[in-house]
C-alpha cells in the first residue's frame, strides 16, 4: 500500500515538476511549441490542413502525439510545380518511447520528465531540446500507404455525437476516471469545419483518429521539412 501511495504521490507531481523555478511552465511549452499540428504545414495555396489529431495522456494532458493531414502543395515544393496538388501527405510529431508503451500517455510523461531533469526552463533551452532529438518528427505519403489511404476513405461514416441530444430518463450512468483525450478536426472544404474532442470511443472520432494513426505506422520516415517549433510565426488556432 506504502508502494501504491508513493507511485501516486509521484504521478501527481509530474505537472508541478515541470513548472521551472523561473516560472517557466514546461509542460504548457512543450504542447505549444511541438505538439500544435496547425503548425505542420505552411501550404501554397491552401492554408489549412484538412484533417488533425492531438493525442493527449491523462487529465493532465500529457503530450503523447500531433498530426496533420495536409493536401496539395506546400513550403517544401518547387515553386510552380502543379503536380502535388492532389498529394495528401501526413506529419506527425510524437513523444518517444522504447517500443511500445502499455499506455499511450506514457510516452509523454517519459519526455516531460527527461526535459525536466535536463534542466530544461526556459523557451530557448526547450528550442535546443527539440532540435537535438527530444521529440519524433515524421512524414508519410498517403499514395505509398494503403493501410493509411484506405482508413482515409472511411470518414464518411464517421459519427460524430456519441449521446442524443434528448435522452429518455435512465437509472444507469457512465463514469470515466483519468481517460486520455483526443482531439479531431475535420476541414475537407473550405466551408467544413468539424471538430470533437473526448475519449477514445470506436465508435466516434477519437477511436476512428487513433486507428488512423496506427496505420500509419510503418509507413513514417524522418521529415526534413521545417520542425514546427522553428517556424516563425504559428498559425492562429483560435476560435472565431
Amino acid at each position: 500500500m506504502k508502494f501504491l501511495f508513493a507511485a501516486l504521490v509521484l504521478l501527481a507531481a509530474l505537472p508541478a515538476q515541470a513548472e521551472s523555478r523561473r516560472g517557466f511552465n514546461l509542460h504548457q511549452a512543450v504542447l505549444a511549441e511541438a505538439f500544435d499540428p496547425e503548425r505542420f504545414f505552411e501550404g501554397r495555396y491552401i492554408a489549412d490542413p484538412i484533417l488533425t489529431v492531438r493525442y493527449l495522456g491523462d487529465d493532465y494532458d500529457y503530450p503523447v502525439y500531433g498530426l496533420a493531414l495536409y493536401k496539395g502543395c506546400h513550403d517544401a515544393d518547387a515553386e510552380g510545380d502543379r503536380s502535388c496538388r492532389d498529394r495528401l501527405q501526413v506529419r506527425m510529431v510524437r513523444a518517444p518511447y522504447d517500443g511500445e508503451p502499455e499506455r499511450p500517455r506514457w510516452r509523454g510523461t517519459r519526455l516531460l520528465n527527461e526535459l525536466g531533469t535536463k534542466g530544461v526552463s526556459s523557451r530557448e533551452e526547450l528550442l535546443k531540446a527539440l532540435d537535438n532529438g527530444a521529440v519524433e518528427w515524421l512524414e508519410a505519403d498517403l499514395a505509398t500507404c494503403p493501410a493509411a489511404l484506405n482508413h482515409a476513405r472511411t470518414t464518411d461514416d464517421l459519427r460524430w455525437f456519441g449521446v442524443p441530444l434528448v435522452e429518455e430518463p435512465s437509472d444507469s450512468i457512465a463514469i470515466v476516471l483519468h481517460a486520455d483525450t483526443v482531439e479531431v478536426r475535420f476541414r475537407p472544404n473550405y466551408f467544413t469545419d468539424v471538430r470533437y474532442e473526448g475519449a477514445v470511443d470506436d465508435d466516434l472520432p477519437s477511436g476512428w483518429a487513433v486507428e488512423f494513426a496506427k496505420s500509419l505506422e510503418n509507413c513514417w520516415k524522418p521529415s526534413a521539412a521545417t520542425r514546427p517549433w522553428r517556424r516563425e510565426v504559428a498559425k492562429d488556432n483560435d476560435d472565431e
